[in-house]
């Protein structure tokens, strides 16, 4: 798994504490604190608030139609589970 969704800064906290080599990217939901940034970027994570995946998925829908289905399952995923670790 190389991306990870977290809804909020303590979840990315808790997966920063653990994080498995294979995880290169962390999308967010609400605002991160700045040494959250920088404990991520320190890890090496690229971090992506989920917003720009919408803007950039908008931009780019005539390319991928096909992957709307796939953001709505990461949707329901997220909210279903409430993203806890």
């Amino acid at each position: 798994m190389t991306t990870v969704v977290c809804d909020d800064d303590a979840k990315i906290n808790l997966l920063l504490d653990k994080a498995p080599s294979c995880l290169k990217r962390l999308v967010y939901f609400r605002e991160l604190k700045r040494e959250t940034i920088a404990r991520a970027k320190k890890q090496g994570m690229e971090l992506f608030k989920f917003e720009e995946i919408e803007r950039l998925g908008s931009a780019n829908s005539h390319i991928h139609r096909e992957k709307v289905v796939v953001r709505i399952a990461i949707q329901k995923l997220c909210v279903y589970h409430n993203l806890s670790f």
